[in-house]
Order: structure tokens, then sequence, then C-alpha cells
């Protein structure tokens, strides 16, 4: 595999990995799901919704390969009074893996701070790159949390139907963190 050395990663990364198989959708299993993998012993399939935008399809990919890298156990990172669910931590190898702190750093350092300029050279959401800004200790965070979930279905699980009050709960939780 070619060595990448500048923005943007290509989704290829992915595909070009022994074991792990893509598979994008017109229509995914369950309604509003963007991403979902099931890992296997060798690598894992991944399922993508591909009528997804670029940037959306790419942050979902790699998130989604962080689920096939774990093994599919949900993993929490423990730090001093706070806890970082497995979504989150797989949301921010996909931000990792697509925006390297080094380049993010350098194009900011250059001067190269038009967010939407920045989101176009990643090929990711410009919410994705506010939100990396912020990580990197570059920028302050906006005020309401923009990145969204991109990973809402395991799928050895049944499908069940959301209800109202699910998503008002749902829409809690992403508020709350």
């Amino acid at each position: 595999m070619p060595t990448v050395t500048a923005p943007p990663v290509p989704e290829r990364i992915v595909s070009d990995l022994d074991g792990v198989q893509v598979y994008p959708l017109p229509q995914m299993p369950v309604k509003g799901l963007l991403g979902a993998s099931k890992p296997s012993g060798q690598g894992g399939d991944i399922l993508i919704d591909s009528t997804l935008p670029v940037a959306e399809r790419r942050v979902t990919l790699m998130h989604e390969l962080k689920h096939i890298i774990d093994g599919g156990h949900a993993t929490k990172l423990h730090q001093r009074g706070s806890q970082t669910s497995s979504e989150g931590l797989c949301t921010d190898f996909a931000m990792s893996l697509l925006m390297p702190a080094p380049w993010l750093r350098a194009d900011w350092q250059a001067g190269n701070r038009d967010v939407c300029a920045l989101a176009a050279r990643y090929e990711v959401p410009v919410e994705a790159v506010s939100h990396r800004l912020h990580t990197l200790g570059l920028r302050q965070h906006p005020k309401r949390r923009l990145l969204r979930s991109y990973c809402q279905w395991q799928p050895d699980q049944p499908s069940t139907r959301s209800t109202a009050k699910d998503k008002h709960n749902q829409r809690r939780r992403e508020k709350n963190h």
C-alpha cells in the first residue's frame, strides 16, 4: 500500500486491508443507520450508506473500521473523573485518521484557518474539522455539540423500530455529551 503523505486520506486504505470488505448500500437495513460493522477473526464487514455525502461517508467508514479493529468489543477509556464511550472513541479515531494532527497543525500554523476550506481539503464535514481543531487545542469548541454519532446499531442485535420516546432520549444523550 502506498504511503499517504498529504490530505485527503483515501478511502481505499480500508478496502485494501486484507480481510476487510466494504459494502456500500443504497438502502441500509435500519432507517437512519449511517454505517455498521461486523468483525470476524481476520477482519470484518462494513456496511455504508452509499447515499451519504462523501465527507460523511468517509468519517463513517473510518469509524466502522475502528469497530473492526476493536473486534466488536465495546471499550471505554477511563480518565480522571470521566468516561469516553466506544462510539466516541471510534469517532475520534476516524477524525485522527482523516485529519492527522501534524497535517492539521501545519495547515493551521500556515494560516489556513478557514474551517470550510479545511473541510474541503480533508474531505470531511465542517463540524468534524471544528471538533478536531478543538481536540488539538487550536480552536475553541462551538457552544453546542455539532458532531453526530456515526454508528447507531450493532448488526448482531435485532433491529427495532424507534419510538418517539427513543428519539427523545437519543437527543437528550447527544445534548449531554
